[in-house]
């Protein structure tokens, strides 16, 4: 159980009533109570940190896409992104989604959204490094090097 004396938090160990382990932490210089989630642990296998860098490269080219989505004449990279992608086809992709019972589009609610989800996975490799590379971000190979590199970067 968590221990006390006067305001300082010195040690915390047990369980909380829903049963989750938890642990203390400093973050700013305040005390918090965190859970550890299930599966949790310190240390990720190969398969996982390969996927990281994976998702950090496909979420560096989704921003980079929304960017010039939004105003296509001064985002960065926009010449290499519009020689791969047109506005025109993503709203007319976004716009063909099948719509929920609430009139939402289904499984992609927004155009961000959508792009993230569908827009970059189709992208090849390739494609998705010159546009990352392109918006002057970094772009990390995927595999255990490319892993150290990003958390070194």
């Amino acid at each position: 159980m968590a221990s006390a004396q006067g305001r300082i938090l010195t040690s915390v160990s047990g369980s909380i009533e829903n049963g989750k382990a938890h642990y203390g932490f400093t973050r700013n210089g305040k005390q918090f109570i965190g859970c550890i989630r299930k599966g949790w642990s310190g240390f990720m296998t190969e398969t996982q940190k390969i996927q990281t860098v994976k998702f950090a490269n496909l979420t560096r080219a989704a921003n980079a896409i929304w960017a010039w989505f939004k105003d296509d004449s001064t985002a960065k990279g926009a010449e290499v992104i519009s020689a791969v992608l047109t506005t025109e086809e993503i709203e007319k992709a976004y716009h063909a989604q099948q719509r929920d019972e609430n009139g939402y589009y289904y499984p992609h609610a927004t155009i961000k959204d959508y792009i993230s989800g569908q827009v970059v996975k189709a992208l090849t490799d390739e494609q998705k490094k010159n546009i990352v590379e392109a918006a002057e971000k970094p772009y990390f190979e995927e595999t255990l090097e490319g892993y150290e590199a990003m958390k070194t970067a």
